[in-house]
């Protein structure tokens, strides 16, 4: 389960751009994604428009928009996919949810979500397909919510910020 949150949230980081990437982006990027990695974005992605790539150590990271939305799909070093995101919208949260983030969390402001497309067929944890991850920043705290499609809110990761 801790194996699912680490690449769960890193996922979530480096979608919002959060996590620092080495500088090799566009075109230069492009030239070093696995042929693997682009043979599965292909298949998978193909209505994809204005795409552009972003390398780690660990990770290739494809940003494109799909159906006028910005989305994300982070693949491993061998072309494995990890996750696929897509920028989120408070209002598309469950309106449960909605009250419970409006209510506890009402000096807070979302600065980021996503919603979680895509899973690998062979994801061994538990699927969080169809969640959301919120990043919410206030009173000199930055705090993390998944929230599930049954519209159930768990704090993942909460860290004083400077103020």
């Amino acid at each position: 389960m801790k194996k699912v949150f680490i690449i769960s949230f890193a996922a979530f980081l480096m979608a919002t751009g959060v996590k620092a990437d080495d500088g090799t982006k566009g075109a230069k990027a492009m030239e070093n994604v696995s042929d693997n990695t682009l043979r599965n974005f292909g298949y998978t992605f193909y209505r994809a428009t204005d795409v552009s790539w972003s390398i780690t150590d660990e990770y290739q990271k494809a940003t494109f928009t799909q159906n006028g939305i910005t989305s994300f799909a982070i693949y491993d070093k061998t072309g494995n996919l990890l996750v696929a995101t897509q920028t989120a919208k408070v209002s598309e949260f469950p309106a449960r949810a909605q009250e419970i983030i409006e209510s506890s969390y009402k000096n807070y402001k979302v600065s980021n979500a996503v919603k979680v497309l895509a899973r690998p067929v062979d994801y061994k944890y538990s699927d969080d397909t169809g969640s959301f991850w919120v990043s919410l920043v206030g009173e000199g705290e930055h705090i993390v919510l998944l929230v599930s499609p049954s519209a159930n809110v768990s704090v993942v990761s909460a860290k004083k910020t400077a103020i």
